[in-house]
């Protein structure tokens, strides 16, 4: 539901089924596509969290993102955008 509600713009409704999300797709010691959901999870979060402006939250889930795919220049990108709007 978390997807579906941030692709309508419900920011506030979205933000409490993808944090429940990310409890399922609890992280292991792998990385790549076996942390795909959880990636993808961080990403929507960290997209509800900058359109809600809570900069630091976004910055956190993005860099965790980051972490997870060593590879995605997208959500280093991200979490550096939010840390410098965070201040």
């Amino acid at each position: 539901w978390g997807v579906l509600e941030a692709e309508q713009g419900d920011f506030h409704r979205a933000v409490p089924h993808l944090e429940r999300a990310l409890v399922v797709f609890q992280p292991t010691q792998r990385v790549g596509v076996e942390m795909m959901p959880r990636y993808q999870a961080l990403m929507k979060l960290g997209e509800c969290y900058a359109h809600l402006e809570e900069w630091d939250l976004a910055a956190g889930v993005f860099q965790e993102a980051a972490s997870l795919q060593p590879d995605s220049v997208q959500a280093a990108l991200a979490a550096g955008d939010m840390w410098q709007r965070a201040g």
